[in-house]
């Protein structure tokens, strides 16, 4: 769905209407020169609009496509597990709630953008999908340093951890000290003690605790990362307004 959703902005802003008519239509000599820059200059207006029109209606569209199976998924929570309830757990996070709805219209804008700058098709498919790709790829080392930053220390004295870790989003595993500080795999292992090692190192010196964002905080980062990625593509478009406004009128 995401890269479909970049090839249907290629191809809408690829297809902005031009002056090929309007030069066909009109004669030699300097009176074509001045109906081709009037026609110019209300092609920029038009241009703006048609873009406009027809992102909005896709738009709707794509919400409407990416809420179907979201809606779903929330539906099949319950059913699936029966003792969780869809709004304080992470199970199936990214394909539900309103991150699938951010993600897809993110990826719109993209070709948007990517078929305003080349003004064909193919060129514009080919940046398009590498942009989304790139983007998917930067955006989630982007929005995991954002996650991390707000984990906590979950806890994992239920008897079925399995739930636990279905419940919660767990996003690392750390090494607790004696004073209570949190130590990265990193931070341990590159301060091995010289000499033989205590019986059992790590674990005989630090306890190993998951780290991550309790189930109950799934409504507010989801509305939180589906808003991120609206204003993403919220830039990008008027980016390919800009660019619109600027490509050559044929």
């Amino acid at each position: 769905m995401l890269l479909a959703a970049a090839a249907l902005g290629v191809i809408v802003a690829a297809r902005l209407p031009g002056l090929v008519q309007q030069a066909a239509a009109c004669g030699d000599g300097f009176e074509c020169v001045g109906i081709l820059d009037d026609a110019a200059r209300s092609l920029v207006r038009s241009r703006r609009r048609w873009l406009l029109v027809r992102v909005a209606v896709i738009s709707v569209l794509l919400t409407v496509a990416a809420l179907i199976p979201s809606m779903v998924a929330d539906r099949l929570v319950p059913i699936l597990f029966p003792a969780h309830d869809a709004a304080s757990s992470f199970i199936g996070f990214e394909t539900r709630g309103l991150l699938p709805v951010g993600r897809d219209l993110a990826a719109f804008a993209i070709g948007i953008l990517a078929g305003a700058l080349f003004g064909r098709v193919l060129p514009g498919l080919i940046l398009g999908l590498a942009l989304a790709a790139a983007g998917s790829l930067g955006l989630g080392a982007v929005v995991g340093a954002w996650r991390l930053a707000d984990a906590v220390v979950i806890s994992m004295d239920s008897p079925d951890q399995v739930i636990s870790y279905e419940t919660n989003l767990i996003l690392d595993t750390r090494f607790r000290d004696g004073a209570g500080n949190l130590l990265s795999a990193n931070d341990v292992f590159s301060h091995v003690p010289a000499g033989d090692l205590p019986p059992g190192w790590p674990d005989s010196v630090y306890e190993t605790v998951n780290v991550g964002i309790p189930g109950i905080r799934h409504p507010e980062i989801d509305r939180r990362e589906a808003a991120m990625l609206a204003a993403i593509g919220a830039i990008l478009l008027g980016g390919s307004l800009l660019v619109v406004e600027r490509r050559r009128p044929y």
